[in-house]
C-alpha cells in the first residue's frame, strides 16, 4: 500500500504537519505484521509529472490518499478527507491514519 500525501508548491505550516503526521503514521508500521507492506510518499501535484493524480484520485485540496494492491494491481483509494479536523490533535490524527491503513491492509 501506499499511502499519499499530495501537496501543491504553496505549504502552509498546517500542510507541513499533515505531511509530518501522515510520515509518521505510515512509517509506524515499518515493523510488525505489516512491515514491507506500507509505503509513504508525499508529491506535489502542481509539478507535470504528478499533474494526473488531480484526476486519478478527484483531488480538490492537499489530501491523504490510501493506495492499496491487491495482487500486484491498484485496490480501492480511499481519500482520508477527515485530516484537516484531525489535526488539532496529534493523537487524534495519527489514530485516524492508522485506524484507516489498516482497514485497508486487512480487507479481503
Amino acid at each position: 500500500m501506499t499511502v499519499y500525501y499530495f501537496h501543491g508548491y504553496a505549504r502552509c505550516a498546517s500542510c507541513r504537519k499533515i505531511e509530518q503526521y501522515t510520515k509518521e503514521a505510515a512509517e509506524s508500521f515499518a515493523a510488525g505484521q505489516y512491515a514491507g507492506r506500507v509505503a509513504f510518499a508525499a508529491l506535489n501535484v502542481e509539478e507535470k509529472a504528478n499533474e494526473h493524480f488531480v484526476k486519478d484520485y478527484q483531488l480538490v485540496s492537499k489530501t491523504v490518499v490510501l493506495q492499496p494492491e491487491k495482487d500486484g494491481k491498484p485496490g480501492a483509494w480511499e481519500n482520508l478527507d477527515r485530516i484537516w479536523f484531525e489535526l488539532g490533535s496529534k493523537d487524534k490524527f495519527l489514530v485516524y491514519v492508522k485506524e484507516h491503513i489498516v482497514k485497508q491492509l486487512e480487507a479481503k
